[in-house]
């Protein structure tokens, strides 16, 4: 699932994270054509489902070690993990504490 992901997109989706520009601004730049809606709240909206949906979700998960955590207001934030090495010399990522 995570191949489907543009190089574009990927891109667009480590520059949000990393704090370079807030979640509307990745998603039109991650898009093949422009957006044809000029309503911010549209766009936004469009943005956080683009965000939420499983794909990005996993990409972010998978490949960038963040968690996707629910807020009590609904809101979604990603959090960044760590890498523990456990004494087998595996690696897991976790919270950092």
């Amino acid at each position: 699932m995570i191949t489907n992901l543009t190089d574009k997109e990927k891109f667009c989706i480590l520059a949000y994270l990393l704090g370079c520009g807030d979640i509307d601004t990745a998603y039109l730049c991650s898009r093949k054509t422009p957006s044809k809606s000029k309503n911010a709240e549209s766009i936004h909206v469009m943005a956080l489902r683009w965000r939420n949906s499983d794909e990005v979700a996993l990409y972010i998960e998978k490949e960038l070690h963040y968690a996707k955590r629910r807020n009590p207001d609904g809101t979604i934030d990603f959090l960044p993990l760590e890498p523990l090495v456990r004494e087998d010399g595996d690696v897991v990522w976790v919270l950092p504490e």
